[in-house]
Parts: structure tokens; C-alpha cells; sequence
């Protein structure tokens, strides 16, 4: 899979086989390769993916945890589908954590990693404004596993990454081909990766009320979608 920064600098140290196939398949539930309701298998999905069997099984067991997937015994794997009351209960536990690992970040991160926030503000506002919500997760991506290394703490960042993944969905699901609110939301990223990387935790928290109060909106809008698409 090609890196959401080609030419840029690596945002963490070389991946694991199994870190590698969680990144490659959270991305194809992320961005709708599976999508919701789809039935898989690990074999499907370790020839799709080119891992073997315990990276991938490895992999499902974490996105099981993350509410993206169920593991059907003897079965298969069903991609769940984008349940509303799930999204928002994220929202409300990353309230806490990610202002947490947020003011962290601002306060612990070093040179190195202040400088590859400002990158990854400009790559994401041009994902935004292009738009191209691909590559726009992709950043964003990269960008939660900057802030989890930046903030140190790692039960927090095991907390944070499998909540992350229910909204990151949500959102490639609302912007649809168009980009639909990634303007928005890519503005309010900008905000947090300035703000971390000045050190200013009270911007970073600032901008990441605006970013989740963004993301609740979002949740409500999907909500109503799916109940037209009930309606006969």
C-alpha cells in the first residue's frame, strides 16, 4: 500500500507484518473496499492483502475491538455495518482521551515530530480542498499515529486508536465521492496540528471540541440518511 506522504519523512519506525495488516485492512473497511454488511473470510482477506494467516487473524481481533468488524465463528467475518449510537458513544469517550493525549502532545512532543505536524497540515488541507477524501483518511491516519507517539502515554493511545477508526469511517462514508465536509473538518485538523506543534494546548483542545462537535453533526446526518432509506 503507498504511503499517504509519499517523499516525506516516516511518521513512526518500520511496521510489524501484523501492524501492517491491521493498517491495510482497517483501511478497506475505512474506505468502503469492504463494505458494511460484507461477509469475508481470512483467507479471502490474506490473499487480497498478501499477509499470512496470524498477521490477519491478528489484525480482526483488533477490529473487533474497534466495532468495525465481528469475528463469526466458523463463518467468517462480517463487516459491521455504520451504527450511529456506536459513532456517538466514540465521540463521547474521545471527549476525554484525545483532549488528554492533545494537551500531552503539546506539552511532550519533540522537534522532530512539531515539524511533521506542520507537514501534515498542509498535506491534509490540500486533501481537503482538493477534494480527496482517500488520501484525506490517509493523513489522518498518519496524523493519530503522530499524536499517539507525541503524547506518551500509551494506555490512551490504545484507547484512542480503535474509536478513531468508527469516526474515520463515518466521515469517508459522509463525503461520499464529493468530499462532502472535509473542508470543515480538514480545517479544524489544520487547527490542532498548528496548535500542538506551537505548543498551545488550549488552541489544540479548542479546535478539537470543534472537530468532535463537527463529527457529532456528521453522526446526526447519517442517522437521517439511513432512516429515508427505510421509507418505502
Amino acid at each position: 500500500m503507498r504511503s499517504v506522504t509519499e517523499g516525506a519523512s516516516p511518521v513512526l519506525e518500520p511496521e510489524s507484518r501484523s501492524e501492517a495488516a491491521y493498517r491495510a485492512i482497517e483501511e478497506m473497511v475505512v474506505t468502503l473496499q469492504l463494505p458494511p454488511g460484507t461477509v469475508t473470510t481470512e483467507q479471502k482477506l490474506c490473499e487480497r492483502t498478501g499477509f499470512g494467516r496470524t498477521p490477519v487473524r491478528e489484525a480482526l481481533l483488533r477490529l473487533s475491538y474497534g466495532f468495525l468488524v465481528t469475528i463469526l465463528p466458523r463463518r467468517g467475518v462480517l463487516v459491521r455495518p455504520v451504527e450511529v449510537d456506536y459513532i456517538l458513544m466514540t465521540i463521547d469517550i474521545r471527549q476525554s482521551v484525545e483532549r488528554l493525549m492533545v494537551r500531552r502532545a503539546a506539552r511532550l512532543a519533540d522537534d522532530f515530530q512539531r515539524r511533521r505536524l506542520r507537514d501534515l497540515a498542509a498535506l491534509i488541507e490540500e486533501a481537503a480542498h482538493a477534494p480527496d477524501p482517500l488520501r484525506f483518511m490517509r493523513i489522518d491516519d498518519a496524523f493519530n499515529r503522530l499524536l499517539a507517539k507525541a503524547a506518551q502515554h500509551e494506555v490512551a493511545a490504545r484507547t484512542f486508536e480503535p474509536l478513531h477508526c468508527v469516526n474515520r469511517r463515518a466521515g469517508f462514508v459522509y463525503a461520499g465521492a464529493e468530499g462532502k465536509g472535509l473542508a470543515e473538518t480538514g480545517r479544524e485538523h489544520v487547527r490542532i496540528m498548528h496548535a500542538i506543534a506551537a505548543g498551545n494546548a488550549a488552541e489544540a483542545e479548542a479546535a478539537l471540541d470543534a472537530l468532535l462537535a463537527k463529527s457529532i453533526e456528521i453522526a446526526h446526518e447519517l442517522s437521517a440518511s439511513q432512516a429515508r432509506e427505510l421509507v418505502p
